[in-house]
């Protein structure tokens, strides 16, 4: 038996290759890990699974680089539901499109 994910859809919209291309590179980090890893604060969207009282739920950082300048992301907020969330990451990336 396969275990069913249950991490949302991020962004279909990116499917779209001439919206890649117009975007340009773009970073997408993500953890459930809030000790040890840190992929989600190197990321120019970083995304950090967490439980708040058994629901899913996904906090946004922003502006993060792994690259020679280095940055870590910052908190955009607190943590969101799973729609809110592939709602909001869409919202910052037509805003950084705009």
């Amino acid at each position: 038996m396969r275990a069913r994910s249950t991490s949302p859809k991020i962004l279909p919209s990116l499917a779209d290759l001439e919206r890649q291309h117009d975007l340009g590179e773009l970073k997408i980090k993500i953890s459930g890990c809030i000790n040890a890893c840190g992929h989600h604060h190197v990321g120019h969207i970083g995304i950090l699974g967490v439980d708040r009282k058994g629901v899913e739920n996904y906090q946004i950082l922003l502006g993060g680089s792994g690259a020679e300048d280095a940055s870590l992301a910052k908190s955009s907020g607190p943590a969101l539901t799973r729609k809110a969330f592939v709602d909001a990451v869409e919202n910052v990336i037509a805003t950084y499109e705009s």
